[in-house]
């Protein structure tokens, strides 16, 4: 494990205030992935404020690292938003499969680690206590959607059909986006072109690597649960995916960071 590497679970106001800086040094400052600049350098929304969402902050060597967020099924919140759950994944799609399913939810969202500390090690660990934490509170399956890189929604269905033809669907729930096939037409700043990506003929659907964010999302056992959606909030797309808790402990993730006790325990609170 990388020497100095902390997980702190934000308790109070200044722990919280850390990880909207992480978040927006990274959504906004680095990314561009969220063109929301204010003058507080804060990322945060409405589910922050919610006592059932948590925020997890990394450090390393005591400064700001990365941060995640696990936000747990609210009923006050569902029945203001006429949602199922009141999480924000139903912003964007219908989740209502998972009622039926035999798994309780929770999502996970604003995973993120800045430039300069940027490794597969900072966010797995962020991960880790989030999972350790979700576990004790009894959930078996994250939901999340994950930026697949790109505010082309038909460079979003070229990966989804990639998906497809590479059997990374959860068959146990699928979820429906609210305005299917509604995107932006120009002004395109994330095209998959951008990285190379190229599209080809024949049964696969295209040549290429998988976007970073993805394939972190896939290496520790996620799999997609439906098709992409366009998020005019932030200007990108989506894919909703699935991760139970069971296969993360079983993926080569799991079996190098879920056991693993030698990382610095979670502190109370931050110098």
């Amino acid at each position: 494990m990388e020497t100095g590497i902390q997980v702190v679970r934000a308790q109070i106001s200044a722990e919280k205030e850390l990880c909207y800086k992480v978040r927006y040094d990274v959504f906004i400052r680095e990314t561009g992935y969220i063109q929301m600049e204010n003058g507080a350098g804060l990322e945060s929304d409405g589910y922050d404020s919610l006592e059932t969402t948590h925020q997890f902050l990394a450090l390393f060597n005591g400064e700001p690292a990365g941060a995640v967020r696990l936000i747990m099924p609210n009923k006050e919140n569902a029945l203001r938003e006429r949602s199922y759950f009141g999480l924000p994944i139903e912003e964007l799609f219908d989740i209502k499969g998972y009622t039926s399913a035999n798994m309780r939810i929770a999502e996970i969202s604003r995973s993120c680690v800045k430039e300069r500390f940027k490794s597969t090690k900072t966010i797995f660990y962020l991960w880790k206590a989030l999972i350790e934490f979700a576990a004790g509170k009894s959930i078996t399956d994250l939901v999340t959607n994950v930026n697949p890189e790109t505010d082309k929604l038909s460079d979003a269905y070229l990966i989804y059909d990639h998906i497809r033809h590479n059997g990374m669907l959860d068959k146990r729930v699928a979820v429906q986006p609210k305005r299917p096939g509604i995107g932006k037409v120009r002004g395109f700043r994330f095209p998959l072109t951008n990285h190379g990506y190229v599209e080809c003929d024949g049964e696969k659907p295209m040549d290429f690597q998988m976007p970073q964010t993805l394939k972190l999302f896939t290496r520790v056992g996620s799999l997609f649960t439906g098709e992409p959606v366009y998020c005019e909030k932030i200007d990108m797309c989506a894919l909703p995916m699935n991760w139970n808790l069971k296969e993360a402990a079983n993926s080569s993730f799991g079996r190098s960071f879920l056991r693993d006790r030698s990382y610095k325990r979670p502190a109370e609170q931050v110098a």
